[in-house]
């Protein structure tokens, strides 16, 4: 939609070239004007220059838009004329951008600057109501983040190290992983959606927030302790594929699912007290089969209430015809399911005497 010219306009004109005048008119959806206060030009509405093989703004001076600002998927190199004041969301990304010198200071929604080749975020505003995104760079730092973002605020694919800068609040989720992080010093406290450092390099949780509002996965890195974990996860917590040789450390409280199989476990001691979910320990190196399961429990009772909801009905019926002892166990636990592997094994009418020979293993 071109823009409706006002009389404000025809003086400012004389400033811009007939080159800059169509780039407006073609690309302003609403209407634009220039500001006799600034000399900077103003949109009322939208603009959307993508996929226009742009190297820069043709010398156009941006002041404020009312609505988005689309710059994405040209050959940009630097953002020097872009808004000050973008009251919807900014998006350059899919340019050659090696700096955010110029971007605009003060975003309504997100600010999007992914899959560019920046090394630093210096310029980027410093807080951001919507997603921030700077995924697909070249980053070795977060030095320039904002020190707050409303929504996500995503880093991963970049060559991180560390997570000196990041923002300290974040109102969705964290991302950063797939990074060459070694710890999560720096990273935000206060995380209300997922925080995700999967695929790095952690030696350690030191630094991780203590509270996550959803999932916490630190899965595929290098950690043989979880000390540092948050204490508190009301989502999944996935720790598999890790060299762990203790669960000390791990979350008290995992509203959701408990992940930790692929590691070098051989005790349980330190796992959360209160899982929601599932507990997922199938392929660490101690036997976590059915029967090495149902013995562990037997050995060490407390660990019930996690390990007993991951066995399936099927198998501990072929289990427990096998061994008659592992009866007690569950009966102990939990009468309800006593009294169904009674009756899926045929035994709900053995005589009391007999039953009783059978979990002393007498019989």
């Amino acid at each position: 939609m071109k823009h409706i010219k006002r009389f404000a306009l025809f003086e400012g004109e004389k400033t811009l070239t007939k080159k800059q005048i169509d780039f407006l008119d073609i690309c302003t959806i609403g209407r634009w004007t220039i500001n006799q206060n600034t000399g900077l030009v103003d949109i009322d509405g939208d603009f959307d220059c993508i996929d226009s093989e742009l190297k820069n703004l043709l010398g156009v001076k941006f002041g404020r838009v009312s609505g988005s600002f689309y710059c994405h998927l040209n050959q940009l190199t630097t953002l020097e004329g872009a808004p000050r004041e973008v009251e919807g969301s900014f998006t350059c990304t899919n340019n050659k951008l090696t700096t955010l010198n110029g971007a605009p200071q003060k975003v309504g929604g997100g600010f999007k600057c992914s899959y560019n080749e920046l090394t630093t975020l210096e310029g980027a505003p410093q807080e951001v109501e919507g997603h921030f995104l700077c995924y697909g760079n070249k980053l070795t730092s977060l030095k320039g983040a904002p020190r707050k973002v409303g929504r996500d605020f995503e880093c991963y694919r970049n060559g991180l190290t560390t997570l000196e800068g990041a923002p300290q609040k974040v109102g969705g989720d964290f991302a950063c992983y797939d990074n060459k992080l070694t710890t999560l010093e720096g990273s935000p406290q206060e995380v209300e959606g997922n925080f995700r450092c999967h695929d790095n390099k952690l030696t350690s949780l030191g630094g991780a927030p203590q509270k996550v509002k959803k999932d916490f996965d630190c899965h595929d890195n290098k950690l043989t302790t979880l000390e540092g974990a948050p204490q508190e996860v009301s989502g999944d917590f996935n720790c598999f594929r890790n060299d762990l040789t203790t669960l000390e450390g791990s979350p008290q409280k995992v509203e959701k699912n408990f992940m930790c199989f692929d590691n070098k476990l051989t005790t349980l001691e330190g796992a959360p007290r209160e899982v929601g979910g599932y507990f997922y320990l199938d392929l660490n190196e101690f036997k976590w089969t059915t029967g090495g399961k149902l013995k562990y429990m037997k050995k060490n009772p407390k660990w019930i209430p996690l390990i007993l909801p991951t066995i399936s009905h099927d198998s501990l019926l072929d289990e427990v015809s096998e061994d008659p002892t592992l009866l007690k166990t569950i009966e102990d636990f939990d009468k309800v399911l006593y009294n169904k592997v009674l009756k899926g094994l045929g035994w709900d009418k053995m005589g009391p005497d007999l039953l009783r020979q059978l979990k002393d293993g007498i019989l």
